[in-house]
């Protein structure tokens, strides 16, 4: 109803502040959000945002239940450069019919990530009608790509990706998804992505190398890596990510957490802030 009536208020304008956080663009903004609405399961979403890149995924998904159209995790590089990892729960790409090819997952991953990387681990039931996962990796809208030592890097402008599977992984290089599939086979496989950008790894070629040079082991239940920015990230597929040996607090009650705002679930007041400038919400009037 919020949505509805916001797209047919033709004459509403937003608030200015909301127009300047919009086009506000800190060199790392880290945001957590916790939506849960009466009778429904919580959904903890957390984004990590440069100005050359958006990542971005839903951290508390039961993993290995049955999915439907959910949309775990993305990179964004631009409007057009998209990087995601999905189990296929069909050939179909139409919403009638989800899991979808690309829309959905067969069976619900295990993900977890810390600012600028993120682990996926995928567990396929071997009956299951496409027993693989996949990324969307659309080369064409990059402004360079490569593959090398098991790893696919892409660059758009100056934010860079890197993405990796335990499996192995081919690009797609006929058919339908020619240059814009990365296909991995196996029952357990997990997907690594690691962001960066110019003014942090230098150009294209040494983010590169660092990449190669971060040190990684996957196993069925546990995974270990040192990351680019030197934190030694472990994840379990049953327990909390940890970050340098601490387990990665989050707070079941809190609605909103960024630079921006802090908000408590649930939530009758807010206040956002941008610089000098304060928009104060107050939920409990009609």
């Amino acid at each position: 109803a919020g949505a509805l009536g916001l797209a047919l208020a033709t004459e509403y304008e937003p608030p200015p502040i909301l127009e300047a956080i919009a086009h506000h663009a800190p060199d790392a903004l880290w945001s957590v959000e916790r939506h849960a609405p009466p009778g429904a399961e919580p959904a903890h979403l957390v984004t990590f945002k440069t100005p050359e890149y958006v990542l971005s995924s839903l951290a508390d998904v039961r993993p290995g239940g049955m999915g439907h159209s959910e949309l775990i995790w993305r990179a964004t590089m631009s409007p057009q450069a998209m990087v995601f990892v999905n189990q296929p729960g069909s050939s179909s790409e139409s919403d009638a019919r989800l899991p979808g090819y690309w829309a959905g997952n067969a069976r619900l991953p295990r993900v977890a990530q810390w600012r600028e990387t993120l682990i996926a681990m995928h567990r396929v039931a071997e009956h299951d009608l496409l027993p693989w996962t996949h990324a969307h990796f659309p080369c064409a809208t990059f402004d360079e790509y490569a593959l090398r030592d098991g790893w696919a890097f892409a660059q758009v402008g100056d934010g860079y990706l890197a993405i990796t599977c335990s499996t192995g992984m081919a690009l797609t290089r006929e058919g339908r998804y020619a240059l814009r599939e990365l296909r991995a086979p196996g029952p357990v496989s997990t997907w690594l992505v690691q962001m960066g950008r110019a003014a942090l790894d230098g150009d294209f070629l040494a983010f590169q190398t660092k990449v190669l040079a971060a040190p990684y082991t996957c196993g069925r239940e546990t995974v270990h890596w040192s990351t680019i920015r030197g934190d030694e990230l472990q994840l379990d597929w049953d327990g909390l990510l940890r970050v340098n040996g601490a387990p990665l607090a989050t707070d079941e009650g809190r609605h909103v957490e960024n630079a921006y705002t802090t908000a408590e679930l649930p939530c009758v007041s807010m206040d956002i802030r941008l610089g000098d400038d304060v928009l104060r919400l107050d939920f409990t009037t009609s």
